[in-house]
């Protein structure tokens, strides 16, 4: 189990938003929180309790939308911060800028404008 108040935190500065919907333990734990940017959940973390299969991989696909460099810049600087960098910030052929990336969690972002 990752420890989700410390994702939560950094998700929530790294986007820029505030928790949507969540329930919270009496430990401070969340067995359910949402984020939400621009009105689309975003990220929906839960604790497994044995129902989930570690070998799953999966990988959230932000876009920022074309023009907003800064939040995506913002973003890219949060979640590196003791992760893994795939693919640096910067232009691609379908892309403006993009950057693939597993944060300290080892979730896998792949963000782009």
């Amino acid at each position: 189990m990752i420890g989700n108040i410390e994702a939560v935190e950094l998700y929530k500065i790294a986007f820029s938003v505030e928790l949507g919907y969540n329930v919270k333990n009496s430990d401070g734990t969340y067995p359910h929180a949402e984020i939400v940017l621009n009105h689309q959940t975003i990220v929906s973390l839960s604790e497994s309790n044995g129902w989930s299969d570690s070998s799953l991989n999966m990988q959230f696909c932000v876009n920022f939308g074309k023009g907003n460099k800064m939040a995506l810049s913002t973003t890219y600087e949060v979640l590196k911060d003791s992760g893994q960098i795939h693919s640096a910030l910067g232009p691609c052929d379908w892309n403006e800028s993009m950057t693939d990336l597993s944060d300290k969690f080892g979730v896998r972002w792949y963000l782009a404008v």
